[in-house]
């Protein structure tokens, strides 16, 4: 009897006396689909249907609870003596409930309120419910339904805890079809609580990202599971999978596209391995021989399912369904239609007499691979077509694909599919680049900053460091497993190696040792890479595994070891799963290798009895308990505040009042959903719409002049509400109001930067006022006012914020050309003689050469070459220099020369301006002769950390990447970083009351001719919760309490002791932090920064009143409405 008959029987082959006979070598890995299988084992559980869904109900409950961790932290509270309760962190919960902490929760929270309680109708950022898919749909069936059961607030709070824990069902799933759902369960639980998925997914992070990795791991489990069982309905589930992608994530066209070719490609190669070494020489030519392949049915039905998903992924998009709901019910209908004429009069199977297995027997459980691939081939699958109709279908589809995936090629009805496999990816890639820029149509085009390269979760860790950003997208994806343990610097910024206690070598990893904040352990098991090589393992054994590669081929893109531009944060999101599956593979398959050869040793039997099957089952609970730990751990210690703390509301409530709905909020695009859900008006950006507009946003924030602010902020807005009417009318215009304005990709683009001067003017020209305009600037505007900076510290007319090095100016333009004997002289001593030679007179003149010599005749004429000029009656040939690299342009009408670099000449400045079209009154304006200059950055740092020392007369100001600034106060100097000598600086004191909010505003020491600024002021600020080791003697609660500022009632409620309760020396106690307080705060700036709007507005509280009328102000937020 062999030990496994149903094996055998895949083989379809029998001896002279009927038994089944296994092939091996290449033809028995085909039959298996993998490698080693009898050297590659799991221990089998083959565990009943309802083990299965209690090991489900078990991993979403853990992935539930380590989710509401947060909450319990964010409404942390204690019952005072008179009954009230009190909550710990009251900036962090408003009426009750917790709050949402990313600015994306409030994007969508602002389509349900506009759906449900009809607010923001003119504000046409704010889509239907329907555009964005499942995200707002299904809180919106929820409120729906259930009125009265659930806040909007609430909803996003806890959305995410409840649907993130789904993705437990699929992986318990996936083992369950290979016979071990142990496999799937110790899987699902370290996938539920894996770092980076935990990060996007914990309780009020309200985004795509909790469907963005649950449904391609359903899609996969699916396809699994149709190719392992060769199942129509798997298959046709699977694509339905695929093909409702869209609805619930719109960007995951990569991914959808990546596993829809990864099965055609794997259904193909098999059907190929099988025709070539499998089926026998029987006469038969090679297209009947192909045709008889008892796979060929499944791979040409796998081309019809999964080439239809793969056509028409982008109908179930939540903006196809709102505009043509048709399409979307059309693709569906035809999957539908394809598994009804799949299954449509199924007769038995040929080679399976035997009937269908129940299920119910765990022996008969037909989650064991080896056994369900032992049923053969439907024949009366697709009845209505034979199989070479059927295969014709196929190999038409599979062309097709072919022509439309290569980039090469990119025809037929599958173009395009390229640019959807690596668009998304790309665009985040290129972001990371320094400085990336991004162009908004064609024609003279200006390149403004794409706002990628500025979003914390596009880009890495650490800009100075490959190896910290490895290391810690590594962890990212699953926590490394520290052997001894270490601690962090003390700014949490890298780790340091392990601390070594006197008298030892090295300290044990202890999961249940309290007061460590992080792991840094100075020896680990690098988790991530165990389960990569546990997965190439898993592939090797189950070759439809390698369906699994696109999630690894993000992984790939996210490391700096393998590419220049790695790919940013939130993308090792998609590669938990399948590193968990494959992590507890390698250990399943270890465990059950060593105690099959213990169990050989000691019984020198073949036979292995369940008590080692136990034994290994039970070494592998403990192994993934120890991987899963540092990622509950990091969850635990996960303290992440909220984007808008109550006092911030309060702000943005008081807007609310001072404000129409129809008014507009200028504000940095983080805070633009929460003018809308909070304050009932609209902005020009938002978390959904970081658009071009970002550029005159920055621009009024850093402008010196409140003219120029309060200026452009009208022209802003009047521009984008005259746009919007203009779209809704049909008419093709601009998307943006900075396009409208400078005239972005057209002919007439504008000489920008003289446009802005032109904003000086208090009586500058200006549309008819139709409505409000208000600024808005939180506390945290001043934390990322360096990054504003950079949007409008570039020159639009150059991609990149250098135009040219700072040996060779941009642009030299030489004024009031007149003939001087034989030559002609300019402003400054230049002087063309009448060889065509270019010199500069005087100690510091010389020759300077060119390669090219152009000379534009009059306005709207394009420059020509020429072989000389005329000047007065004096002919000057051109005599370019050999290897000379500039250009000269002689404006005839004025008699100006200018001298242009190469990447100038090569610019849409130069063309705009010179090259195909002169423009005289552009060349007029005052600023011209600089308007190819690159813009400088102006300089702020907020101070990190603060030391005090000599008695208050110095300060040290520390940045986060290790670089200080020293100031004394009594000489008001300061060294900079890369300063030789200190440079003096004035100092500015504004401390905000605690209690009202009000701006204190004491008398600043002001140093004349001083070109820096320190300013002292109190901000709030997120403090997660603290460790206090009682050092010299006992302390008792009260004491410790105050200490802290907190109640000694709370914080014996928050330890579970009474509040005369001693602490012992040595003790550590977790003290329950306020969350959000006034803390010092530290600005180092020089003048051009100080000036500007923000610094005047928030800081300072300066703002010219005649132009900027104060609505409301606290240390939380200000707000401004416009007078001009």
């Amino acid at each position: 009897m062999p030990e496994n008959p149903d094996k055998e029987a895949r083989s379809g082959s029998e001896d002279t006396e009927g038994k089944p006979v296994r092939k091996s070598g290449l033809a028995g890995a085909i039959l298996e689909r993998g490698f080693l299988s009898r050297r590659i084992e799991l221990p089998k559980d083959r565990s009943h249907w309802l083990v299965t869904l209690l090991f489900i109900l078990l991993a979403y409950g853990l992935s539930v609870h380590v989710r509401y961790t947060w909450i319990d932290f964010a409404q942390a509270s204690y019952v005072t003596q008179s009954g009230e309760e009190k909550f710990f962190r009251p900036q962090m919960v408003r009426d009750g409930v917790a709050l949402p902490n990313t600015h994306d929760s409030f994007y969508f929270g602002s389509i349900l309120q506009k759906a449900l309680y009809d607010k923001h109708r003119e504000n046409h950022l704010i889509p239907s419910v329907f555009t964005n898919g499942m995200i707002t749909y299904l809180p919106y069936l929820l409120l729906k339904t259930f009125p009265d059961n659930w806040t909007i607030e609430e909803l996003l709070l806890k959305l995410p805890v409840w649907v993130a824990g789904l993705v437990c069902i699929p992986i318990v799933l996936i083992g369950r079809l290979y016979g071990s759902s142990l496999w799937g369960f110790f899987a699902a639980c370290l996938a539920g609580v894996a770092h980076s998925y935990y990060n996007r997914t914990l309780a009020g992070y309200y985004d795509t990202d909790m469907f963005s990795i649950t449904v391609p791991a359903f899609a996969l489990c699916f396809l699994l599971t149709a190719s392992r069982r060769e199942s129509v309905g798997y298959l046709a589930v699977g694509a339905l999978a695929l093909y409702l992608g869209r609805f619930f994530y719109g960007s995951t066209q990569a991914i959808t596209c990546a596993l829809c070719l990864a099965f055609i490609g794997y259904r193909l190669i098999l059907f190929l391995l099988e025709w070539l070494f499998l089926l026998e020489d029987d006469g038969l030519s090679p297209v009947q021989r192909a045709l008889s392949n008892p796979s060929t049915r499944f791979t040409c039905l796998s081309m019809l399912f999964i080439g239809w998903a793969l056509y028409a992924e982008s109908w179930s998009s939540g903006k196809v369904i709102e505009d043509n709901l048709g399409r979307f019910w059309l693709g569906l209908f035809v999957l539908v239609l394809l598994y009804g004429l799949a299954k449509w009069r199924l007769s038995k199977r040929d080679d399976d007499p035997s009937p269908r297995k129940s299920g119910n027997d765990p022996k008969e459980s037909d989650s064991d691979p080896e056994e369900v691939n032992k049923r053969g081939p439907l024949r009366s699958t697709f009845p209505l077509l034979p199989t070479p109709v059927l295969a014709g279908l196929a190999a038409l589809i599979l062309s097709a694909v072919g022509l439309g995936v290569f980039p090469l090629t990119d025809l037929g009805p599958y173009s395009g599919t390229w640019a959807k496999l690596t668009g998304k990816l790309q665009s985040y890639s290129s972001a990371r680049a320094a400085g990336a820029t991004i162009s908004g149509s064609t024609g003279y085009t200006l390149n403004f900053l794409d706002v990628k390269s500025t979003i914390r979760e596009a880009g890495s860790l650490d800009q100075n460091s490959q190896r910290i950003n490895n290391i810690r997208m590594r962890k990212r994806i699953l926590e490394d497993l520290p052997l001894w343990r270490g601690e962090w610097s003390g700014s949490g910024e890298a780790p340091k190696l392990a601390t070594v206690p006197e008298g030892k070598k090295y300290r044990w990893f202890n999961p249940f040792e309290k007061g460590y904040p992080k792991y840094a352990g100075d020896l680990s098991l690098k988790t991530a890479l165990l389960a990569f090589v546990g997965y190439l393992i898993l592939c090797l054994r189950y070759w439809e595994f390698c369906l699994g590669a696109p999630f690894w081929g993000i992984a790939f893109n996210c490391f700096s070891h393998f590419v220049d531009r790695p790919l940013g944060l939130r993308f090792t999101v998609h590669v938990g799963n399948v590193a968990s599956i494959g992590l507890v593979f390698l250990l399943l398959v270890l465990a059950w290798a060593l105690f099959r050869w213990l169990s050989f040793r000691l019984s020198k039997s073949e036979g292995v009895g369940r008590g080692w099957r136990f034994g290994s089952w039970g070494t592998v609970a403990i192994l993934v308990i120890l991987f899963a730990w540092p990622n509950i751990d990091h969850a635990k210690e996960y303290y992440s505040h909220v984007v808008y703390p109550v006092n911030t509301i309060k702000v943005l409530e008081e807007l609310n009042e001072a404000s129409d709905p129809d008014d507009f909020v200028v504000t940095w695009w983080d805070y633009g959903s929460g003018c809308w859900f909070y304050g009932d008006t609209r902005t020009f950006t938002s978390p959904a719409h970081q658009t071009f507009d970002n550029y005159l946003t920055s621009e009024i924030l850093r402008s010196t002049s409140p003219h120029r602010a309060a200026n452009l902020s009208r022209l802003k807005a009047e521009t984008f509400v005259r746009l919007q009417k203009e779209r809704d009318s049909g008419k093709m215009v601009y998307d943006t109001a900075v396009q409208e304005i400078f005239k972005d990709g057209s002919s007439d683009l504008a000489f920008y930067q003289g446009l802005l001067a032109d904003m000086d003017d208090a009586n500058a020209s200006l549309p008819p006022k139709s409505r409000d305009v208000f600024l808005f600037m939180p506390y945290e505007i001043l934390r990322i006012f360096p990054t504003i900076l950079s949007f409008s510290s570039r020159n639009l007319y150059f991609p990149s914020t250098n135009s040219t090095k700072a040996k060779d100016p941009p642009m030299a333009i030489l004024r009031n050309g007149k003939r001087q004997g034989s030559s002609v002289v300019f402003d400054g001593g230049y002087r063309l003689d009448r060889r065509g030679t270019l010199r500069k007179d005087g100690d510091k003149g010389g020759l300077i050469t060119y390669g090219d010599f152009m000379e534009v005749v009059g306005d709207g004429k394009p420059a020509l070459r020429v072989k000389g000029i005329e000047v007065d009656g004096l002919n000057i040939p051109s005599r370019p220099n050999q290897g000379g690299l500039r250009t000269l342009i002689f404006i005839r009408e004025s008699s100006d020369l200018v001298i242009l670099s190469p990447s100038t000449f090569n610019s849409t400045f130069a063309k705009r301006f010179f090259l195909e079209s002169f423009d005289a009154q552009s060349f007029a304006h005052p600023l011209f002769s600089a308007a190819a200059q690159p813009r400088s950055t102006p300089f702020m740092v907020k101070a990190d950390g603060v030391q005090v020392m000599n008695a208050g007369k110095k300060i040290v100001l520390r940045m986060r990447g290790g670089y200080t600034i020293e100031a004394d106060l009594a000489s008001r100097l300061a060294k900079l970083p890369g300063s030789k000598d200190p440079v003096p600086f004035s100092f500015h004191r504004r401390l905000h009351d605690p209690l009202s909010g009000n701006l204190n505003k004491l008398p600043s020491v002001v140093t004349p001719q001083a070109r820096f600024h320190l300013i002292q002021s109190n901000l709030p600020s997120f403090r997660g919760q603290p460790m206090h080791q009682v050092t010299a003697q006992a302390l008792s609660v009260d004491r410790i309490a105050e200490m802290y500022g907190l109640s000694a009632q709370g914080l014996g409620s928050f330890l579970g002791v009474e509040e005369n309760h001693q602490f012992e020396e040595g003790q550590k106690i977790k003290i329950p932090s306020k969350g959000y307080d006034l803390f010092q705060s530290w600005f180092f700036m020089d003048n051009e920064a100080f000036e500007s709007v923000l610094i005047q507005g928030f800081l300072m509280e300066d703002l010219d009143p005649f132009l900027f009328e104060k609505v409301a102000a606290s240390p939380w937020g200000k707000v401004y409405r416009l007078m001009k």
